[in-house]
């Protein structure tokens, strides 16, 4: 007789040994759920023992059962599919294409994810893996990595393992720019999980993830390693002891690095030749190279070089970008940039927010490095670092940028500095005949979800190593005093980190409690790299919906586009989601009567020379200490207009929506003053001119 549901509490609790565990699985007979746990129980307290044919067979039948039901199927199917197209999108194209050789999700299955206990069906007998032995992986310290960048192999020996580590990689507040992590599994294995639990954790993590087969490792480690830009892994995390797998991983590690030492040696001969007498090439006319270093962890850093890329080929150059593909891990590996020079022998090296030294590929001396500097980032600003040379060409985005670098930087105090503004393409970005304006206010910009904010804190989520009633009811009081703050107060806080512990302090007096280090590493967002990010994405999200909420409130008309818009309660009901940039984006400015531009640091970013390009009026919030200002390449008042606080911005949107003229005035005249100093082609020959004389 079948076991009921409500009974397996008396069930779970019955003695656990092999004549009680053969009487317990009788009596489960239609109660697959009920039968696993149990088994994850026993497979817990014996694990040194195997499942008799008896079980086995108990358990093929009740799959069987559970497998002709159309909902199970249906199911699993879902999770098929999902998880090849997440394989698909995410990983090298040969793995998709071997782990879908294998596809049989139809056939019964072979592993199997139940109230957290895991069945793999192994030559014909399960084996069951209860929440014991997946929280002995799950847990093991070797999980956590503390150098982010680090590339990592992990061997999964079975379907239970990779599930311990797809849950293992599970993260709150994701990192932008992520490394390479690999997965050495038997494909045959993998295929069978894909219908057994989701792999979305995977590739939601701080890494990118990518497979290789144990049973053709030095196939699956070419496909990834060689002829690409992926960076090898420098360590590996073995879940079993495996020696036959630790050797040839070794072996195979070996072969590699010799082969790319190989390479660059080759490819370093094959350069010096080349650019041995390089300096006479300066009065040559012919159509130059233009080599990009670009990445594709950062859409800002793209778009730029896509324009300029745009701009110098509009004046008869040759460009090739580079940046990492879609399945690989942050960083061009060394060779693969070399064997780049080597065959396109470019005539300038193009980067954003890089110097020539910071880069571990070799750049003879001779050829011209031009660095365009816009976020510097902290390595500049090392001491210790080598001069710049004479072919090393620095460009910051605005005079406020330049006199910063020059004034901190002593790699760069006494180096020559241009200024190029951030550009936009205008064959992407123009004014649209006969548009209509169906916006009356647009605000295109993304959110992070609210998950990563301290938003959940009303509803008990607490950070690590914060745990006391206290700190938590502190918590739920700065989460209250921070929507209670003005948009300027909101700013300043990420101006002057002393504007943001005089708070804290405030707040801690009233609960008379004193702040913890855990306590002030949540909060404090100078170090961006750090794995909590929650209260530095709370102010920078406040930074963009306190204007808008406040527009919203005075019956202004909005249309909201980017990412997460949706998810915040006061805005779902204007939040359009995201655009493309490109022509879908230039479309919707063009469609609006105002577009609003509300930067955290500066003025003239992306979106502003964009916007400009379109002819269409914007209206910016002002920043304190903007170092990338509107104003220094446009005239406040009569091309651009910018905004003190949300009264100010409130009262020019209303004006300027009453007085179209006025507002298409405006537009045109920035428009103009575009298209005459700041295209991409204008700047592309500023940064020829600097190098090479008069072009």
């Amino acid at each position: 007789m079948g076991c009921p549901v409500e009974g397996r509490e008396c069930y779970l609790c019955v003695g656990l040994n092999k004549d009680m565990t053969f009487h317990v699985c009788r009596t489960f007979q239609d109660d697959l759920v009920g039968l696993v746990e149990y088994l994850g129980r026993y497979a817990d307290r014996f694990p040194e023992t195997n499942l008799s044919q008896e079980v086995n067979e108990l358990l093929d039948t009740q799959i069987q059962q559970y497998w002709k039901n159309e909902q199970g199927r249906q199911e699993r199917q879902q999770l098929f599919d999902g998880n090849l197209s997440l394989i698909e999108s995410r990983c090298h194209p040969a793995t998709a294409a071997a782990v879908q050789m294998l596809s049989d999700y139809l056939s019964l299955p072979k592993v199997l994810l139940i109230n957290g206990v895991v069945l793999e069906s192994i030559a014909g007998k399960w084996k069951v893996y209860g929440p014991g032995y997946l929280a002995a992986y799950r847990d093991l310290p070797r999980w956590q990595l503390d150098n982010k960048k680090t590339r990592v192999g992990i061997y999964c020996p079975d379907a239970a393992v990779l599930w311990a580590c797809l849950a293992g990689h599970q993260v709150e507040s994701q990192v932008f720019y992520k490394p390479g992590r690999f997965v050495y599994i038997d494909f045959r294995v993998l295929n069978a999980a894909l219908s057994a639990f989701s792999f979305a954790p995977l590739f939601q993590s701080d890494f990118i993830f990518d497979f290789m087969d144990t049973r053709n490792l030095r196939a699956s480690w070419q496909r990834l390693f060689y002829a690409t830009s992926n960076m090898v892994p420098t360590q590996v995390i073995l879940l079993d002891d495996r020696q036959d797998i630790v050797e040839e991983v070794i072996k195979i590690t070996a072969e590699t690095t010799a082969h790319i030492k190989a390479e660059l040696q080759l490819t370093r001969r094959e350069i010096d030749q080349y650019y041995s007498d390089y300096t006479g090439s300066r009065n040559n006319k012919r159509a130059r190279r233009i080599l990009f270093l670009s990445t594709r962890f950062s859409t800002y850093i793209q778009h730029s070089i896509r324009d300029l890329a745009w701009g110098f080929e509009k004046i008869g150059c040759a460009t090739v970008i580079l940046k990492e593909n879609h399945w690989e891990g942050v960083d061009l590996r060394q060779d693969y940039i070399q064997n780049t020079i080597a065959s396109f022998l470019p005539d300038m090296v193009f980067t954003i927010d890089h110097l020539r030294y910071e880069f571990d590929f070799y750049v003879q001396e001779a050829l011209p490095f031009v660095s365009w500097i816009q976020d510097p980032l902290p390595r500049q600003f090392d001491n210790n670092q080598p001069p710049l040379r004479k072919n090393d060409f620095v460009f910051a985005y605005a005079p406020g940028m330049k006199a910063m670098l020059q004034q901190k930087s002593r790699v760069m105090e006494h180096h020559p500095i241009r200024v190029l503004p951030v550009t936009a393409n205008p064959d992407v970005f123009f004014p649209i005949e006969h548009c209509s304006k169906k916006y009356d206010v647009t605000y295109i910009s993304h959110l992070v979800s609210p998950e990563s904010t301290l938003f959940p804190v009303l509803n008990g989520w607490l950070p690590p190593g914060i745990s006391s009633k206290t700190e938590q009811s502190f918590l739920i009081r700065l989460v209250n005093v921070l929507d209670e703050l003005t948009w300027n107060e909101v700013k300043e806080l990420t101006v002057d980190i002393s504007i943001t512990w005089n708070l804290v302090d405030r707040i801690c007096r009233e609960f008379s409690l004193e702040c913890s280090q855990a306590l002030r590493d949540f909060i404090d967002w100078r170090n961006p790299l750090k794995k909590s990010a929650e209260f530095m994405w709370h102010v920078l999200t406040l930074m963009k919906l306190k204007p808008v909420k406040f527009l919203l409130d005075h019956g202004v008309s909005l249309a909201l586009f980017g990412n997460n818009w949706e998810k915040y309660y006061d805005f779902e009901k204007v939040a359009k989601g995201p655009v493309v940039n490109g022509s879908s984006l230039n479309r919707v400015m063009n469609e609006s009567k105002i577009t609003l531009s509300f930067n955290p640091s500066v003025t003239y970013h992306m979106r502003a020379p964009e916007t400009i390009a379109a002819a269409c009026f914007m209206i910016s919030g002002r920043v304190k200490e903007d170092t990338i200002s509107l104003c220094d390449f446009f005239v406040e008042g009569e091309e651009v207009v910018l905004v003190d606080d949300e009264f100010d911005l409130l009262e020019k949107v209303h004006y300027f929506l009453k007085n179209e003229k006025e507002r298409e005035f405006a537009a045109q005249k920035a428009y103009n003053r575009f298209r005459a100093k700041y295209t991409a082609e204008a700047s592309c020959r500023k940064v020829l001119d600097c190098i090479y004389g008069t072009y």
